[in-house]
């Protein structure tokens, strides 16, 4: 035994030119092995690299059907005295680098039938390929990984924040004696995965991606799942990066186990971890023992769009065209290369080339690869109407066009001129549309996105309300989050339902409604994108969030000659009129264009039923209803005026 102690040491019996030399010392480096913990994992490897083995260690072990070294044999071939055998079991022990790497696995299904001694030892299958000259990934995480190579975020030289904070990081990395922790933040698409790769090339390695959205859902245990992608990282000589990560450390069992045996598996091989998620992201100030690193990834300024926007399109825009789809939508870099694609894609469809590329082509472009998740709490409006369909006074028409501009005008005013920096605050435009039903706010919102050329949400916050306490928060800051990346219009309808005045606290339901508005106007406050408020009751609106609003747009009753424009405005070109229809009559029934529009519609599903065209006394039926539906009697004046 002796003599096969030796030979295994020093590869006599074996024919170790399958093995190359340097694999087998970058893997002792890599995990830090010592010579005894390297021979213990030869012992393992042989049975694999030459059968001869198996009859070798069936014969010592007097057992024709053990054919793989237990431990007790090993601890007897390579630690000769009982006292060094009692204290070279700590090797092969879950606790020990072989096992705790997964480099060798010690039989767990003789555990309740047998001593520890008597288990079987065997090396991964991916360690035994990993030392005859396999790079593959593992099979087992080849569906949640991805190798990536290392680049640099730019020169050599430290010119921005971003390259001054990778070499801070990249020294903390390289003095830390602990594990380190390095948590990228930022939108989606804004270059987090660049930046980690950037950081792996100044300390010399690559980068192993794992996607944690792919990893909770796949079938590894979690504690499988985080040795292997740890001992991964090490066979390539890559930093794991744990794409997405940050959703570890959100609500959830899964979210929870995998987030606890990384962590764990940190404690226990230290090393870099890089972790990349949303600005904000819920995550410890420490993990593993060791602070957390924070460098957090902005999203590119008006200017630095339109150079990228540039860069991506050339010649197919004009200049004008770029500042506008630059000013318009507030994409990442990975955006506008996504969003560039799926322009051309779309230019494809209608038989147009790359230069023959339109903005609408980049506005549906831009609206594709906008972030959806506003489409799970809100409905969008995607049919909206024109300047012309709408009847307002030439005030409450100046006010929405002035808001229009102001949204074009963001980038000039807030950029280029430098009020941006001299806000703490969001910089956002709000508006709050105030009038009775029907006088056209939703109308006037669609007007706006179609005017902007940006996608409209319509948002209830009766369904927001909840009469459980935190939960109205909850809901609310639910929808902003998935509304900060999505450039779109954020209608919010029957505002009133929330924001009314903030009375007098006398007991618990006060506060917390106190509370809910609060949020609220501190939310609307720190938006970025444009919201837009409707309600039917301003009186009752709270005189802080009417600070805090850019517009407030009045939707009055229309007057006598307003209506006759709505009855002209709303009649469709295809509906035949009687002689006898009179609009001039119908104008003088006080009503607001959306009764006027379920008047018409009355009256043309009454015709179309008597096979007849729309006449005077159809329409004169649909006034009647329409005053009976919202409880209102007809007047003996409006009825004699008639």
């Amino acid at each position: 035994m002796a003599e096969l102690a030796r030979s295994l040491g020093r590869g006599a019996v074996v024919d170790w030119s399958a093995v190359a030399d340097d694999r087998l010392e970058r893997l002792a480096a890599r995990f830090h092995l010592s010579d005894e913990e390297v021979q213990l994992l030869l012992a393992a490897v042989v049975s694999d690299l030459d059968l001869r083995y198996e009859r070798v260690f069936a014969y010592l072990q007097d057992d024709v059907t053990r054919k793989r070294p237990t431990v007790d044999l090993l601890l007897q071939l390579f630690w000769p005295e009982p006292s060094d055998r009692l204290a070279a079991m700590s090797h092969l022990r879950s606790t020990g680098t072989l096992c705790r790497n997964g480099l060798v696995h010690v039989d767990q299904e003789q555990a309740n039938n047998t001593s520890q001694l008597a288990r079987s030892i065997k090396a991964d299958d991916r360690i035994l390929a990993y030392l005859l000259g396999s790079d593959d990934v593992d099979e087992r995480l080849e569906a949640v990984t991805r190798v990536l190579g290392s680049r640099s975020s730019s020169d050599e030289t430290a010119t921005t924040l971003l390259d001054r904070q990778l070499d801070a990081a990249a020294n903390y990395c390289r003095f830390c004696a602990a594990a380190a922790t390095i948590v990228f933040e930022g939108q989606p698409g804004v270059g987090k995965t660049t930046a980690a790769c950037a950081l792996a090339s100044r300390l010399g390695f690559g980068v192993l991606m794992v996607d944690v959205e792919s990893l909770v859902h796949s079938e590894l245990t979690a504690r499988t799942a985080a040795t292997l992608a740890f001992r991964e990282a090490a066979l390539q000589d890559a930093l794991l990066y744990l794409s997405g990560g940050a959703a570890l450390f959100e609500d959830g069992d899964r979210a929870r186990a995998l987030r606890e045996a990384f962590t764990r598996q940190q404690e226990e091989v230290g090393g870099i971890l890089l972790i990349s998620g949303r600005a904000g992201s819920d995550l410890p100030a420490i993990l593993a023992g060791a602070p957390v690193t924070r460098i957090a990834l902005a999203m590119p300024s008006n200017e630095e769009r339109r150079e990228q926007w540039r860069a991506v399109l050339g010649v197919a825009l004009s200049e004008e065209e770029l500042r506008e789809v630059a000013a318009t939508f507030r994409l990442s870099p990975g955006q506008i290369l996504d969003a560039a694609a799926a322009a051309r894609h779309l230019a494809s469809l209608r038989g147009a080339t790359a230069d023959q590329l339109g903005t609408d082509d980049v506005y549906l472009g831009c609206r594709a690869v906008s972030g959806r998740g506003l489409a799970a709490v809100a409905d969008e409006i995607s049919r909206h109407a024109t300047w012309e369909d709408i009847v307002l006074p030439s005030d409450s028409l100046a006010q929405l066009r002035e808001l229009c501009s102001t949204v074009r005008c963001r980038a000039i005013v807030l950029d280029r001129w430098g009020f941006g920096d001299k806000f703490t605050g969001g910089t956002g435009t709000t508006a709050l549309f105030a009038g009775p039903s029907g006088t056209g706010k939703t109308m006037a919102a669609g007007i706006i996105a179609g005017e902007l050329g940006l996608p409209l949400f319509r948002i209830d916050l009766a369904r927001v309300v909840s009469k459980w306490i935190g939960e109205t928060e909850k809901n609310l800051d639910r929808v902003f989050k998935a509304a900060e990346d999505s450039n779109a219009v954020l209608f919010i309808d029957e505002a009133d339902a929330l924001l009314g005045k903030r009375s007098e606290v006398k007991d618990s339901h006060d506060r917390y409604a106190n509370l809910e508005i609060s949020y609220l106007l501190q939310r609307m406050e720190l938006y970025d994108g444009l919201a837009i408020l409707a309600t039917n009751m301003r009186q009752l609106m709270d005189e802080a969030f009417m600070r805090r609003l850019t517009f407030t747009v009045l939707f009055p009753l229309p007057e006598e000659q307003d209506r006759r424009r709505i009855w002209r405005t709303l009649w469709p070109a295809g509906l035949p009129p009687a002689q006898d229809v009179d609009l001039d009559r119908l104008a003088r029934f006080r009503l607001a264009g959306g009764n006027i529009k379920n008047v018409l519609l009355s009256a043309a599903y009454q015709a179309a039923g008597e096979g007849s065209v729309v006449r005077m006394e159809h329409l004169f039926h649909g006034v009647r209803r329409e005053y009976q539906k919202i409880g209102k009697p007809m007047t003996e004046v409006e009825l004699a005026r008639q």
